[in-house]
């Protein structure tokens, strides 16, 4: 079929096909799918109607001019390039439904909203690129997680309205959705997680750890300071080489420096914790500016070390092209600029044991505030890690103070750190238990946020 115009009704229980535009400004329009729907382009206007409950697909541009209502199912999908909304629209996804915009999302109506469930799991909201019309305000409610790594700054004239508790609607970055769909005939291959098991497989085997973890540092350490903790942030995410079960013969670590909310200079490593430094046989870092007076660097390790300790940078405000006096993306107001991607591939003499304790929790990544000199350098680390053998040990190996602050944090998921200025305990409002149970209680805390507390532009 080509163009259709002026409809009032369409029915599919089985495959229909449209390869020009089906249009309509006819009042009380009803498009019912109950199985596979495609169509070139869609232009709705006025009290208008779809029902959704199998495989909606546009291929090029959806315009929701005014009053359109889209229901899509649960584990269903409406798929569309482009997707244009008007004023007064309202599309509601039922749990575990699919709204994936693989171009732009563009509101350019006012009062028009999008609904995830009320109750039960998440709708999944897959955006390219989501970009709001000057005080054109949608809103998100329901249960709803926006996947998207490109949208619009959320304050003044591009500002969309959210829940302030982020366990109704929370932004996770491209690629990183956590919503689990299973895959069916009207879902495209659904949305469903990586839960690869290496056992049973055949040697040697490359295997990724599937899982990226956010780590998170206060500068002020030991002193409270603003406890924005968001100084430093970065993202470690792991691949491996395993020549026989429970043994590791190589090790890609790829970090991702996101955010300087400091004003005097840092800089990052990692130490290997009981991994020494005579059982690596080679280190490479794809980050070679060093300006030299923190690090002693041979074979890409940190000379005068018991363990391997890895230079991710002695600056971080230098990867942005930043001085020490500017801070990167961490106010809503200023340009976001790119994540930082510094990526180590270390290969070991003797493939090293996981039998016992995984690879992550060997990864002791820690920032250096001050003193930065071997004989007075101050070490921030995650609770329970100790500092490395230049340091000048001022926490006693506990990394927190008398006051119980924690001034590392590692999260398993992606983690919107707090703007700057503002306390992690004011944007996560479970923190403070967390902390002060050492851990026992609230562990999910970071999965609550105000989300006018946080920051949300990043791409």
């Amino acid at each position: 079929m080509n163009n259709i115009s002026g409809i009032k009704e369409i029915y599919n229980y089985g495959t229909i096909v449209v390869s020009g535009t089906i249009s309509s400004n006819s009042e009380n329009v009803k498009i019912v799918n109950e199985a596979s729907f495609t169509v070139q382009n869609l232009s709705l206007n006025g009290n208008n109607q779809i029902i959704n409950t199998c495989k909606f697909i546009v291929n090029e541009t959806a315009e929701f001019k005014a009053d359109i209502k889209l229901d899509n199912a649960s584990e269903k999908l409406f798929r569309s390039k482009n997707l244009i909304i008007g004023g007064n629209n309202t599309i509601t996804l039922a749990s575990r439904s699919i709204l994936d915009i693989t171009n732009n999302i563009q509101f350019i109506g006012y009062g028009s909203k999008i609904v995830g469930p009320q109750s039960g799991e998440k709708a999944l909201l897959r955006l390219e690129k989501m970009t709001v019309e000057s005080w054109r305000n949608p809103s998100f409610t329901g249960y709803l997680q926006i996947e998207s790594s490109n949208y619009s700054i959320n304050e003044e004239s591009t500002k969309y309205s959210l829940p302030q508790d982020s366990k109704y609607v929370d932004f996770v970055r491209k690629g990183e959705s956590t919503v689990n769909i299973a895959s069916t005939e009207c879902n495209d291959g659904g949305n469903v997680l990586n839960n690869t098991d290496p056992s049973n497989q055949n040697y040697p085997l490359d295997v990724a750890l599937g899982t990226t973890y956010i780590y998170a540092f206060e500068d002020n350490y030991p002193n409270i300071g603003d406890y924005d903790m968001n100084d430093v942030v970065l993202d470690i995410s792991l691949g491996y080489t395993m020549p026989a079960a429970n043994k590791v013969s190589k090790l890609t670590i790829q970090s991702k420096i996101r955010s300087v909310g400091a004003t005097k200079r840092l800089a990052a490593a990692i130490q290997l914790d009981g991994i020494i430094k005579n059982n690596i046989k080679s280190v490479t870092s794809t980050n070679t500016l060093f300006k030299g007076d923190i690090f002693t660097i041979n074979n890409g390790l940190e000379t005068n070390q018991d363990y391997a300790v890895l230079p991710i940078t002695d600056d971080v405000h230098s990867l942005f092209g930043k001085t020490t006096s500017e801070v990167v993306n961490t106010k809503a107001e200023d340009s976001y600029i790119s994540a930082k991607v510094i990526t180590f591939t270390i290969e070991f003499n003797q493939p090293i044991d996981i039998s016992t304790i995984s690879l992550i929790d060997m990864l002791n990544v820690f920032i250096i505030n001050g003193g930065y000199s071997s004989s007075n350098r101050m070490e921030v680390h995650l609770r329970g890690y100790h500092p490395t053998k230049k340091s000048s040990d001022i926490s006693s190996g506990k990394n927190y103070s008398t006051s119980d602050f924690v001034y590392a944090i590692r999260v398993p998921k992606s983690f919107k750190y707090p703007l700057e200025w503002v306390s992690i305990m004011d944007a996560y409002p479970q923190f403070n238990e967390w902390v002060s149970s050492n851990g026992s209680s609230k562990p999910d805390w970071y999965m609550t946020s105000d989300n006018q507390k946080v920051y949300l532009l990043e791409k």
